[in-house]
């Protein structure tokens, strides 16, 4: 996959119903450009018809990100033959992740061998119109817990050692290009008591989609407690006025009850839940009652 074909990749999945951050395959690509690939339907290579994207950035685990076939060349083999070129770059990775459609879960566990079954789902909430912002408007007591501040106003050392704390691996190397992507807006909580903005409680994105000009979506949204997610989440929203007036696309854990319920507040519904499938034993050591929110649906695993 060239820089040249993303867009393209992205508007095949947007055909299929399927949104996602509108950088973020770029982003991914270019720290694991030989993980994605793309067939053309002429030897012009302009005309893509099938493309897979992966990544091996998590040394624990590699993601299998997504791979689609446009619409009118299902049935050709195409998506095999992607998929078995990700699988031979995935080849050498200790464990290997997907999120799979509920439908589609017999088949990756007989026979593409993800036999190993996370105990958390991941759950796809979207707004039907405007956010009812107004139900998760913090009270004095949960302002008066933190201060929000921009990213360019936090210490970025002690953002990244915050989602280290949470994930287990430094991910300084693909945060910084994350909260670059065109459209970003990003919030930190701190401690209204750190003089250097060195106490983070929590932090924040909305970004823009694939498949809807006005329609954002969040992630991540880590946070200490529920309070501190709520808070940080109404900042943001504010700060990305679409989000209020078309709602956003929401990704989140049935781990963490707070932000299922956060979700339902804002009016949005629950379209559908997905499986966590690995080819070994899920990832342990993540502290999934902190993430209310993925980074990326896609190509992280929390």
């Amino acid at each position: 996959m060239r820089d040249s074909d993303v867009t393209t990749c992205l508007d095949i999945f947007r055909d299929h119903g399927l949104g996602c951050q509108k950088h973020g395959l770029r982003t991914y690509r270019s720290l694991d450009p030989a993980g994605c690939f793309v067939i053309s339907a002429s030897d012009d290579d302009e005309d893509i018809i099938a493309f897979s994207a992966s990544s091996k950035f998590d040394p624990r685990c590699a993601i299998v990100s997504f791979y689609g076939v446009k619409p009118g060349y299902q049935g050709l083999g195409l998506g095999i033959k992607v998929w078995k070129e990700m699988m031979k770059f995935l080849s050498s990775a200790p464990n290997i992740g997907l999120t799979s459609s509920p439908s589609q879960v017999t088949t990756y566990k007989d026979k593409a061998g993800f036999c190993y079954q996370d105990k958390h789902l991941m759950i796809h909430f979207e707004s039907r119109g405007a956010a009812y912002v107004d139900r998760i408007k913090p009270i004095e007591e949960e302002t008066k817990k933190v201060r929000i501040i921009s990213l360019e106003e936090a210490n970025w050392n002690s953002v990244v050692a915050y989602d280290e704390d949470i994930g287990g691996i430094n991910r300084d190397r693909l945060l910084r290009p994350s909260f670059k992507e065109p459209g970003t807006v990003t919030v930190v909580a701190v401690d209204p008591s750190s003089p250097t903005n060195n106490k983070v409680l929590g932090f924040a994105a909305m970004k823009p989609t694939n498949y809807h000009e006005e329609k954002p979506i969040l992630g991540p949204l880590y946070s200490d407690d529920a309070s501190i997610a709520k808070v940080l989440l109404y900042n943001l929203m504010h700060l990305y006025p679409s989000s209020i007036k078309h709602g956003f696309l929401w990704y989140l854990l049935d781990s963490n009850p707070d932000a299922k319920r956060m979700a339902t507040d804002l009016g949005m519904h629950e379209d559908f839940a997905c499986p966590r499938l690995f080819t070994k034993e899920p990832l342990t050591g993540v502290k999934y009652d902190k993430i209310y929110c993925q980074l990326s649906p896609a190509f992280a695993p929390y």
